[in-house]
């Protein structure tokens, strides 16, 4: 999968434009689109290493909660109400 240069931890998934669709027309040109919520394919809040980016882009430490659940718990919420 192609890095993306702008966030080289976000993946780029190719977009095709263009004709040989699903109307039987032919491809003109591959876009790529950037997916920042996504890690190793998978949406952040589907992995472990995902929910550490997500808790440390909103400020939260696991080292401040007595176990992970508390943690990925504290995570979700403070997600939710950023969103």
């Amino acid at each position: 999968m192609p890095e993306n240069p702008e966030q080289p931890d976000v993946p780029l998934l190719p977009l095709r434009t263009g004709r040989h669709g699903l109307r039987g027309e032919r491809w003109e040109d591959v876009h790529e689109v950037a997916l920042p919520d996504i890690v190793n394919e998978k949406p952040w809040h589907e992995s472990s290493t995902g929910i550490e980016k997500k808790g440390a882009e909103l400020g939260i430490k696991a080292e401040d909660f007595p176990t992970w659940q508390h943690f990925r718990t504290a995570v979700m919420r403070a997600a939710m109400k950023a969103a």
